[in-house]
């Protein structure tokens, strides 16, 4: 997916959109967020690990995560920059 689809998708879906990134190396041990998630990584690559496994996504990819999902994340040699789209459940 393209980054202005991803953006058209978010918006059509009622997502909130904003920028974000995470410094080369980070290791954000397990946790949750009280909301779905959308990510389009633009620069990088992001590894999720979930209770389903591990997956590393690269510039262009994308993913999503259902609020309270369990996940630790963990940033690659490089900054990480991405589009994070939020929404209440």
């Amino acid at each position: 997916m393209e980054e202005q689809q991803f953006r058209s998708d978010l918006a059509a879906n009622e997502y909130e959109c904003k920028e974000f990134s995470l410094p080369a190396n980070t290791y954000n041990p397990d946790h949750t967020h009280p909301w779905h998630a959308r990510l389009f990584i633009q620069e990088g690559e992001l590894t999720l690990i979930t209770p389903e496994g591990e997956h590393t996504y690269h510039s262009g990819d994308s993913c999503e995560l259902e609020a309270e999902t369990i996940h630790s994340e963990r940033v690659g040699r490089g900054e990480m920059r991405g589009l994070l789209g939020t929404k209440q459940p």
